[in-house]
């Protein structure tokens, strides 16, 4: 731990030198400008900023907004623009007779566009090649110089994949003009980069080294799985934490910052040592609240919090501080005693063992907090923050906790009893193919993906915004009212969260039951009205003033006028939620299997990687998955070593599919093939064709049965003729990711494809094309959407013909 420490405050004594002046550093990017017209582009964020007179010519040349920030003690005026277009706003720039100066992240280097060069460049083009300008951007960071390196004009070099020649050499400024060649014979005009002459000769000496090259290995995808670490330690020395504090995580922000920073310290301990915490070490991993409410410790400028910012920038890695002070404002910890009121309702519609997801964990204050009833429940917690995970897998050492985003993970649906959680809410969206036409924010988002992943008559217990509730479109409660059914609501007051996360909000806890079917038939909660105040609230809250923990009164928010709910002083939170709880009424029922038998079934949880409908071995037993359960299957001594075969082919043929989509190489199919071979020839030397009557009553109910009998071929006597080419050959064609099209036409195809739904900024990518081009390109085959103008953040802007033309049937 003490070599992690030093490790770690000389990498801060080293990165914590006084910066350059702003004005200074701006004043340096523009000392090559040589009388010319240059533009500086600053990367901050997701952005390129300009300052002072570089902004009005930018935001006059690209016409963007051009507005003013204060910066030190000078107020410069500023325009910027999102990253992902630099290509097309530098493209314009240099068009309009600018220069364009494009500095890293770090202030230790720059690149110089010429647009004198590019416009002679292109003068010498022919009429027919493609004039586009290429200005893919790359860090680099500049080595050590190579002394005898000689630069000379015409020598080609190669940074970050991109190919270079030596076009001049400035002695007079210290500086190297490189002209990009990459597209010299295909399309596009070259790009003029500027570098300093020991940045120049160390890269040519670097490349001029002998080169000891090893075989790429392709990355294999993950596949979903019980996500516990040091899965080599057995079950019976794992424990799971209990909390008892009702008050864990209160304090002031020097106390709460002093027990975070004791959390980290000590899981850094535990991963240096590759064990899992003991007890007593659990009880300090615990206490840690995240970094909500605590962004002075993030700030250098403040004194009284100096120390702290020089103790957190020395014990997070700059990953892992990047990532805490991106959360200061939304990372929010449940209080216990709202966990323990939302458990309570789930047991009073008697729920005792299940599946249970949390679709965003955090620490795992709701694993924490399982009542006894309950603990032979099988949880799986996902999270997208790394130091929390690895928190909540110390803490939590016997449960699934995997760090990731939840639009990332690919958990079964129909598999989870109950869902329950404090899901993330704000004003952006994931992408999620299979959800992104319904262009959901984030906490709506959590909603719609874990209605299907949890079952039929399971129940998701949810704590988000009142937004969800509240806001004017019921365009997200419809969705949800299609597929679940409003057991109970209950509105928090606005200081829930204050005293272990620091900020006051309206939140809601929602109880949504799975219906076996869709409906069109919308309950009267879908809908808002007018509340006294003159502000709209939840149909559901006016009729039902008994589940609103507090009084509703407007105040005033950052966007006006809102409604909130005030705490009610004379009783306690607690006594509230019990009297509330006893208002939901619903029953979670142990999933009912078509077949019926007098025998009682043995059953168990059932396992995420198995397929639905799927046979599995568990301790040497079959088992057959249906949805959320696995029924332990009876059979005599050869059936089930005929399913036991099949199974072992099935995963086989399995793997060699996956090897297949995902290109793996040729030795490594092969390899899979060879293996296929020896378990077919060996099964059906045993038990006959695959094909055959016995293997279909053994294996038939297994929804991979038909591609088994694929490997078959036979003839018009149902005898084999021949393998399948799967044994020798690929048989699948790898996926291709489409970076580039010529035609809207095709943007639309792609778009439509990868992303399920028109999205001009990724048309807008792949073809080169602006949105307005595209736009007339593809007049009468998609349509401005009139929905949109009144609600931006949840209507698309375009739609396509037929989703135009036929409108909301429904509705």
């Amino acid at each position: 731990m003490a070599l992690y420490r030093a490790l770690i405050e000389e990498r801060f004594e080293k990165e914590n030198q006084p910066q350059q002046p702003f004005s200074e550093y701006l004043a340096e990017l523009h000392k090559d400008d040589n009388g010319s017209k240059t533009v500086v582009l600053i990367p901050l964020g997701d952005f390129y900023e300009s300052y002072g007179e570089d902004a009005e010519n930018a935001a006059q040349v690209l016409d963007i907004v051009l507005t003013s920030k204060q910066i030190e003690d000078n107020t410069y005026k500023m325009c910027g623009f999102p990253k992902h277009i630099l290509d097309e706003y530098a493209n314009k720039l240099l068009y309009a007779g600018y220069d364009v100066v494009i500095a890293d992240e770090n202030r230790n280097s720059h690149r110089l566009l010429s647009a004198d060069k590019i416009i002679l460049e292109q003068a010498q083009q022919t009429e027919n090649e493609p004039k586009q300008a290429e200005t893919q951007q790359t860090e680099v960071q500049t080595p050590e110089p190579e002394e005898n390196a000689e630069i000379l004009v015409g020598t080609e070099l190669t940074i970050d994949d991109r190919k270079f020649v030596v076009d001049s050499v400035n002695t007079d400024f210290n500086k190297v003009s490189l002209k990009d060649i990459t597209f010299q014979n295909s399309t596009g005009f070259p790009i003029f980069r500027s570098e300093s002459i020991d940045f120049v000769k160390g890269i040519i000496a670097e490349q001029t080294k002998p080169q000891i090259t090893a075989e790429f290995q392709k990355a294999k995808p993950q596949r979903v799985q019980n996500t516990v670490i040091y899965p080599e330690i057995p079950l019976s020395e794992r424990r799971n934490f209990q909390i008892t504090n009702d008050e864990l995580g209160y304090g002031t922000p020097k106390e709460k910052f002093k027990r975070n920073v004791e959390a980290v310290n000590l899981l850094h301990q535990l991963e240096f040592e590759h064990r899992l915490a003991t007890p007593e070490e659990q009880k300090i991993l615990s206490q840690y609240v995240g970094w909500g409410g605590l962004a002075d410790a993030f700030d250098e400028t403040k004194e009284n919090w100096s120390e702290e910012f020089k103790e957190l920038y020395t014990t997070l890695s700059p990953d892992e501080y990047e990532q805490a002070r991106a959360s200061t404002l939304t990372a929010h910890f449940t209080p216990p005693v709202v966990i323990k009121a939302m458990y309570k309702a789930l047991s009073n519609m008697g729920f005792t063992q299940g599946n249970i997801l949390e679709p965003s964990c955090g620490i795992g204050n709701f694993m924490g907090l399982m009542p006894e009833s309950m603990s032979d429940s099988k949880m799986y917690g996902v999270e997208i923050d790394s130091i929390t995970g690895r928190i909540a897998q110390q803490l939590y050492q016997k449960n699934s906790v995997a760090i990731q985003g939840y639009e990332n993970s690919e958990l079964p649906d129909s598999f989870f009893d109950v869902a329950i959680g404090n899901v993330p809410f704000g004003d952006f969206k994931l992408l999620d193919k299979k959800y992104n036409k319904h262009n959901f924010l984030i906490h709506d988002y959590f909603f719609a993906k874990t209605l299907d992943k949890v079952r039929p008559g399971g129940v998701i217990a949810f704590i988000t915004s009142s937004g969800t509730m509240d806001k004017r479109t019921s365009k997200v409660r419809r969705y949800i009212a299609q597929r679940a059914d409003l057991i109970g609501a209950v509105r928090l007051p606005n200081n829930t969260f204050k005293k272990n996360a620091g900020t006051e909000v309206t939140a809601d806890i929602l109880f949504l039951q799975k219906r076996e079917r869709m409906t069109d038939i919308m309950p009267e909660w879908v809908e808002v009205a007018e509340h006294e105040t003159g502000q709209f609230v939840n149909k559901y809250f006016l009729d039902n003033p008994d589940m609103v923990m507090g009084e509703l009164k407007e105040v005033s928010g950052p966007f006006g006028p809102t409604l909130t709910c005030e705490p009610n002083e004379d009783i306690s939170l607690a006594e509230q939620l019990d009297g509330a709880i006893q208002n939901i009424h619903a029953s979670i029922t142990e999933y009912e299997f078509d077949d019926v038998s007098n025998d009682e079934e043995i059953t168990i949880p059932a396992d995420p990687n198995v397929r639905n409908f799927s046979f599995t071995v568990v301790d040497g037993d079959v088992y057959f998955r249906e949805n959320s359960l696995m029924r332990k299957i009876e059979l005599n001594a050869t059936a089930e070593n005929r399913v036991k075969g099949m199974i072992e082919l099935r995963d086989c043929v399995r793997t060699l599919i996956e090897y297949q989509t995902e290109n793996y190489s040729d030795d490594e199919i092969k390899a899979q093939q060879a293996k296929l071979n020896t378990l077919y020839d060996n099964y059906t030397k045993k038990y006959g064709l695959i094909n055959s009557r016995g293997n279909s009553l053994a294996f038939s109910e297994d929804s991979s049965y038909f591609l088994l009998c694929s490997l078959e071929v036979l003839d018009e006597y149902g005898e084999l003729e021949r393998k399948a080419d799967m044994f020798t050959k690929r048989t699948i064609r790898a996926k291709h990711e489409v970076t580039k099209v010529d035609t809207a036409d095709e943007a639309l195809a792609v778009s439509l494809a990868e992303k399920a739904k028109i999205d001009i900024a990724f048309m807008e990518k792949l073809s080169g094309k602006t949105e307005q081009q595209l736009y007339e390109d593809l007049h009468g085959v998609i349509f401005l959407n009139p929905e949109h103008e009144i609600s931006p953040e949840y209507e698309p802007k375009y739609l396509t013909a037929d989703e135009y033309l036929s409108g909301n049937v429904r509705e």
